[in-house]
């Protein structure tokens, strides 16, 4: 039904009031607002959705939809904060140092690191070791992932540089 300069812009029906667009009856959202659904025939699954509504409902729009839904999200991803924060109190930070190496032959040399967990609370180490030449520049790169270290607790890791092009001068270990 199109609607006439002089009807409501909800119903198309009800003359509005001077300088108002929706009739009183639509403003007030009393009883069925817009026209009667039942004359509509119910030709999809969407239609007969429609007619399970009741007649004096008032249907909520689609900004209370789209604020329910945006609510629900900002919920979940500060629950999800709360969550990794309470998780993750009292692990690390790890300090790795490297104590012992053995001797460089057949392009092969291997290390042992401490690595010390400085938290409360027990937790693997993903640790990154780097062989490095005279000059700074990166011979090899390993991560590994420790066995569980207690809290404020150490363990030795052993770890296996294959393929060097040269001796390593030094080496670097960050573990998080």
């Amino acid at each position: 039904m199109p609607r006439t300069p002089n009807a409501c812009a909800r119903c198309g029906e009800r003359p509005p009031e001077p300088g108002q667009l929706l009739c009183a009856q639509c403003r007030e959202e009393v009883g069925p607002a817009a026209r009667d659904a039942s004359a509509a025939p119910v030709d999809t699954d969407l239609d007969e959705r429609r007619t399970r509504w009741p007649a004096t409902m008032v249907k909520p729009s689609p900004v209370q939809y789209h604020a329910t839904i945006l609510v629900t999200i900002a919920v979940v991803l500060l629950g999800l904060g709360v969550w990794a924060f309470l998780s993750h109190r009292g692990v690390g930070p790890f300090e790795a140092q490297v104590t012992s190496r053995t001797p460089y032959g057949n392009s092969t040399q291997s290390i042992v690191v401490t690595v010390t967990n400085k938290g409360s609370r027990g937790s693997k180490a993903t640790c990154t070791f780097r062989a490095l030449d005279s000059v700074e520049t990166e011979l090899a790169t390993v991560t590994v992932l420790t066995e569980p270290i207690s809290g404020h607790g150490s363990i030795a890791v052993t770890q296996v540089f294959r393929h060097l092009s040269e001796e390593p001068a030094g080496y670097d270990t960050v573990c998080t």
